[in-house]
């Protein structure tokens, strides 16, 4: 009886380590939760980096349109022939006259004031 429980108990750690707690099997299954893991995180930094990009360039136009507003309400300094403007000022060196996106404050004044000269003209209506 003591040899029989000693083959059943051999035989039991046997089959317990070779089909159900398989080594290898649980090392396979982690290195492929480890490589899908790794996948998922690259896609969801690629599609960060490409939302990071989206609101940046969305900022951009809210503070491109936002420029070009505050110039359509600030017609008034426009330099004119006979008297110049706030940003065209003699104080001002002409190389470092204010800026803003990489033009001067007078160049975005002027096209404020065209766009909103164009629409004055078309609300119009001659009698």
């Amino acid at each position: 009886h003591y040899h029989a429980t000693l083959a059943q108990r051999t035989f039991r750690g046997f089959y317990s380590r070779r089909y159900r707690h398989d080594f290898r099997a649980r090392r396979r299954y982690v290195e492929a939760v480890v490589a899908t893991g790794e996948a998922l995180r690259e896609r969801l930094d690629q599609r960060r980096a490409a939302r990071e990009l989206d609101d940046q360039a969305a900022d951009d136009a809210r503070r491109a349109g936002a420029l070009a507003a505050a110039a359509r309400h600030l017609h008034h300094l426009v330099s004119t022939a006979s008297a110049p403007g706030v940003y065209a000022a003699p104080v001002f060196d002409p190389r470092s006259a204010p800026t803003a996106r990489g033009a001067t404050m007078e160049t975005h004044l002027r096209a404020g004031v065209r766009g909103a000269l164009a629409l004055s003209r078309r609300r119009y209506v001659e009698p």
